[in-house]
């Protein structure tokens, strides 16, 4: 398949409205960790969509799934990247990672994607670096899922 789609389930105090942001920070980390220097800018199109160069990248779905008496809430979190393959005739302009020279397996893309989301899950939890974070529309540092798995896709790439 060209695209990678990710579900996840997040046992956590993060609220409903952080979920989206988390998935959001994290497929745009995932992207600039995998694609070249030179690449278009990526931007987060808030609140659902993430965007390469002015085209869609990504999307994000967050729905409410359940509600306890208690008012604890659980959510469904749909993510989905355009790595090989990004749709024809939309209304929109699509594209995908591979049309920026990633070469990239589901397996290695999702590997970045959890260490992204691992790191803004932390980072949700501790409040302020999510904040700085999206306003700032800047990576975070680094972590070693990302790093191992960028390198291994820009040794099987590099000429």
């Amino acid at each position: 398949s060209g695209s990678m789609t990710r579900g996840s389930t997040f046992s956590s105090v993060l609220t409903a409205s952080q979920i989206g942001f988390v998935a959001a920070l994290a497929i745009r980390d995932t992207a600039l960790a995998l694609l070249p220097k030179k690449a278009p800018p990526v931007m987060i199109k808030w609140p659902n969509d993430v965007q390469l160069g002015g085209a869609k990248l990504a999307g994000i779905l967050v729905e409410t799934v359940a509600q306890s008496a208690a008012g604890q809430v659980t959510v469904a979190v749909g993510m989905g990247i355009n790595l090989a393959h990004a749709p024809e005739g939309t209304p929109y302009p699509a594209t995908a990672l591979a049309r920026h020279g990633v070469a990239v397996t589901p397996r290695e893309g999702l590997d970045v994607l959890d260490g992204s989301l691992s790191y803004w899950r932390r980072s949700a939890k501790a409040g302020s670096r999510m904040r700085r974070g999206s306003a700032r529309n800047s990576p975070p540092p680094s972590t070693t899922a990302r790093s191992a798995a960028a390198s291994r896709v820009s040794a099987r790439t590099a000429p």
